[in-house]
């Protein structure tokens, strides 16, 4: 029991440095990509855009509430159905 502790120890303190050099190397070029499209997407709006996005939100509510039940409620069950298969 104690030297299959240590050795799971050594195991352990000679693979550490490989695996979090992998764990901070991999995932660097996906975190270059992420921070690029946070940047261009997360950018305030310039003062000529405030305009053209209020009105693309009215409507987008506009057309959410002239929306009939039976168009939602048959979106709803194909989704579910879609879902499920």
């Amino acid at each position: 029991m104690a030297q299959a502790t240590q050795k799971m120890a050594m195991a352990i303190t000679t693979e550490e440095p490989k695996l979090l050099s992998a764990a901070i190397t991999f995932p660097k070029p996906y975190l270059v990509t992420i921070w690029y499209y946070a940047k261009v997407e997360l950018a305030s709006p310039t003062p000529a855009e405030i305009p053209k996005a209020t009105d693309s939100m009215k409507g987008i509510v506009g057309g959410t509430v002239l929306q009939k039940s039976s168009t939602i409620n048959c979106f709803i069950t194909l989704s579910g159905l879609l879902c499920c298969v």
